[in-house]
């Protein structure tokens, strides 16, 4: 089974994330609008105001946890 999730936010990567943990085989692919993956947006004034260094320190999870649960994403 191939499975799409339209949204690479915080419902479709859980979405995701809960999917294959019931489902070993299906691919997983989560196609997002943006060109980057999921981030805490409570962090981004932390961002803007200089007190954490880059963006990608909001972001939850890195590449090699999508790659390790075998979801692809699509940015």
């Amino acid at each position: 089974m191939k499975i799409v999730i339209i949204g690479g936010g915080a419902a479709g990567t859980r979405t995701a994330i809960e999917l294959r943990k019931r489902d070993r085989s299906s691919e997983i692919l989560i196609i997002n609008e943006k060109n980057y993956r999921e981030y805490s947006p409570c962090g981004m004034p932390f961002v803007l105001s200089g007190d954490v260094k880059n963006f990608e320190a909001l972001q939850t999870l890195n590449e090699k946890f999508y790659e390790k649960m075998k979801i692809n994403l699509i940015l």
